[in-house]
C-alpha cells in the first residue's frame, strides 16, 4: 500500500471512477520511466534450476553459463527446497526437471502458477508423457535430456524479452527520492480526497 498525492487535475462534477482514471493516466503519462537514449539497460537474469541428477545440473548450469547471457543461477535438488525458497518475483525463469523425489516437477509448477502465470518455465525430462500437462500449466518450452545449448539460449531469450517488458513500465512516484514501481504490481487505486491510494502486489 502506497500513497501518494499527485496534482489534481479535475475535481468538479467528476465521477469518483472517472477522477481515479484521470489521475492514474496522468500518473502514467508523467511519470513512467524512459531512457532518451533509447538504450536497454538490462538486469541480470535470475534463474532457477530444479534437478535432482547431479549431471543435468551441471550440465544445465554449464549451458546456462556458457550462453553469454549475464544470470545468477539458484540450484534446487528438490521441488520441496524450491517452494521453499520461491516467492513472486524473485526469479526471471525457471528450469523443472519434471521426475524428482517426492514432489514432481509437474506438482511444484501447478502450485507455482497458483500465485504466478507468467513466469518463463521450462521442463527438463526424458519423457513426453507430461506434454499436455505443460501445455495446460502455460509452461514455455519442454526440453528433453541431454538439454541442448540451443534450447537454453532460446529459454534465456524468452525471459529476457518478458523482463524487458516488465521493466519497460514502470510508475516513478517523487522526484527528490523516487521510487519505482513496475505497473504489473498494481493492483488497484482507491481514491480518499485529493490522495491516490495504491494497493501493490508482493
Amino acid at each position: 500500500r502506497f500513497c501518494f498525492a499527485p496534482r489534481v487535475l479535475s475535481v468538479k462534477r467528476e465521477p469518483r471512477s472517472k477522477l481515479v482514471l484521470d489521475k492514474l493516466t496522468y500518473l502514467c503519462i508523467a511519470f513512467i520511466l524512459e531512457d532518451e537514449s533509447g538504450v536497454l539497460y538490462m538486469e541480470q537474469l535470475v534463474a532457477a534450476v530444479c534437478e535432482d541428477d547431479q549431471a543435468d545440473r551441471e550440465r544445465l548450469c554449464g549451458l546456462i553459463d556458457a550462453s553469454g547471457v549475464s544470470a545468477s543461477v539458484c540450484v534446487f535438488e528438490t521441488g520441496e527446497d524450491f517452494l521453499a525458497a520461491w516467492r513472486p518475483d524473485r526469479f526471471d525463469l525457471i528450469f523443472m526437471d519434471i521426475y524428482l523425489a517426492g514432489l514432481s516437477g509437474v506438482e511444484a509448477v501447478r502450485k507455482i502458477r497458483e500465485q504466478d502465470g507468467d513466469i518463463p518455465v521450462a521442463f527438463t525430462t526424458t519423457s513426453l508423457d507430461f506434454t499436455l500437462d505443460g501445455y495446460r500449466m502455460n509452461v514455455a518450452k519442454y526440453m528433453e535430456k541431454p538439454v541442448s545449448q540451443k534450447a537454453v539460449d532460446e529459454m534465456l531469450a524468452l525471459a529476457l524479452y518478458k523482463k524487458e517488458e516488465r521493466d519497460r513500465d514502470v510508475i516513478l512516484f517523487g522526484r527528490r527520492n523516487p521510487l519505482r514501481v513496475p505497473v504489473l504490481r498494481l493492483r488497484y487505486v482507491e481514491q480518499q480526497e485529493h490522495y491516490l491510494i495504491f494497493y501493490l502486489t508482493g
